[in-house]
């Protein structure tokens, strides 16, 4: 008997993980990975017909990547019948004190004969699945690998090449591109350079040719702050579906060095939520600041994330390099453009030795705090009623909250302290 928690099943450690989905991001190959990891995590609590489990799992961003369609369709039918049965017991005890849900992993762990029976009941009669979940795509880069392990490199880029062409998103498009890449360049240097350029411009998380690429200068959505966020807000089907989705993104705005890339994505994420145009240009282009947001109105928000500092000050080299992203947005963007510099840092004091801007601001770790809770309050009134779609209600509830464009810096930041 085990009792098993894959809290985080879907996360990956390892650096060539990380560099994979990262790259992979929002695509349905990321989506696959990761339900084949979890559907290993929860293979590991049963190794024979004799043993039993269960299975806890936890966390926002977790329940959002299993309750999402896309995901849904990628569990084997065994899978899908256990989750199926797990939302059930779930609303059973529903906004009941977690002692209650002891009771329920007990008739698992204990064996009592009803739940045997609707489990095992629920497993058998589950739908075959006809089609399976074997990507074509993902064949031909195996034999890409096989064929460069003989050296037969022009073998593996055809290979590859066909795994391009199977492709249907532009971020897969791409990292497939870039695998491309790497078999061309034993064979033609120059040419693999070209390719990696042509998958960097359909995923710019990729590794960036030696030549760089041009940038993209943002704007703010063409049709309103409102209407942006209510077409971006099109994706989720239901209100509930809304909410697992930004406690997700909340879960990842968090202090710690073990997850500043992701912080950076969920800021980006936000920007986009909130209807603002939204980039990371550091990670796109190797320049500029880590997040970037066009509020509207001609004016943008210059973002350093330092969610992982652990300094009681903010140092002079974190200052600077808002002062060189500040810098960089002034020649990037002509002058009827203006750009507020906002820092996050736990601390809103800078050392003595720094010297800030006037106009640098600070999202601190209270700042950071309240942020999420108006964001969270906003999320519930906008599941309420379906009012997500609502584009004229969206636009009263960002006023309401605070979260239009020409309340947002006053919202998210507060103004820096400097050591005396």
């Amino acid at each position: 008997m085990r009792a098993a928690n894959f809290g985080r099943a879907t996360e990956v450690y390892g650096l060539a993980e990380r560099l994979e989905m990262t790259a992979l991001e929002g695509t349905e190959v990321q989506v696959l990975r990761q339900v084949q990891r979890l559907e290993q995590g929860m293979g590991r609590g049963v190794r024979s017909s004799e043993d039993h489990c269960a299975v806890l799992l936890l966390g926002a961003k977790l329940t959002h990547r299993v309750h999402v369609p896309a995901a849904r369709s990628k569990f084997t039918p065994a899978t899908r019948a256990q989750l199926d049965l797990g939302r059930q017991v779930t609303e059973q005890v529903r906004g009941k004190p977690i002692a209650e849900l002891r009771e329920v992993l007990d008739l698992c762990l204990n064996r009592d004969k009803n739940w045997v029976g609707t489990s095992r009941s629920a497993v058998v009669n589950a739908q075959d699945d006809a089609q399976g979940h074997i990507d074509p795509a993902i064949v031909e880069l195996r034999a890409a690998f096989d064929s460069a392990r003989a050296n037969n490199y022009r073998a593996a880029c055809e290979h590859a090449q066909n795994a391009v062409n199977l492709a249907n998103e532009p971020g897969t498009k791409g990292y497939f591109k870039q695998q491309l890449a790497e078999y061309m360049h034993p064979l033609d240097p120059a040419k693999a350079q070209e390719v990696q350029l042509s998958a960097v411009e359909s995923n710019r998380r990729l590794t960036k040719p030696i030549r760089g690429i041009g940038y993209t200068k943002l704007d703010a959505p063409a049709a309103g702050q409102a209407q942006a966020a209510t077409l971006y807000m099109s994706k989720f089907l239901e209100g509930n579906d809304l909410l697992v989705w930004v406690n997700g993104m909340l879960e990842d705005l968090i202090w710690g060095d073990d997850n500043t890339k992701e912080f950076e994505a969920a800021m980006r994420d936000l920007g986009a939520f909130l209807g603002f145009g939204s980039q990371r240009p550091e990670q796109e282009i190797g320049k500029g600041p880590d997040n970037l947001w066009a509020v509207g109105e001609l004016r943008y928000l210059v973002i350093e994330c330092k969610s992982g500092a652990t300094s009681p000050m903010i140092s002079k080299a974190d200052c600077n390099q808002l002062i060189g992203s500040t810098s960089w947005f002034t020649n990037t963007y002509d002058a009827s453009c203006t750009g507020a510099p906002i820092i996050v840092h736990p601390s809103r004091r800078f050392q003595k030795d720094a010297a800030p801007l006037p106009e640098m601001r600070v999202v601190d770790k209270d700042r950071l705090t309240k942020l999420k809770g108006v964001v969270r309050n906003y999320a519930i009134a906008l599941s309420n009623g379906k009012a997500f779609k609502d584009r004229d209600r969206v636009k009263e509830l960002l006023l309401h909250f605070g979260l239009a464009g020409s309340q947002i810096v006053d919202t998210i930041s507060v103004p820096h302290q400097h050591e005396a």
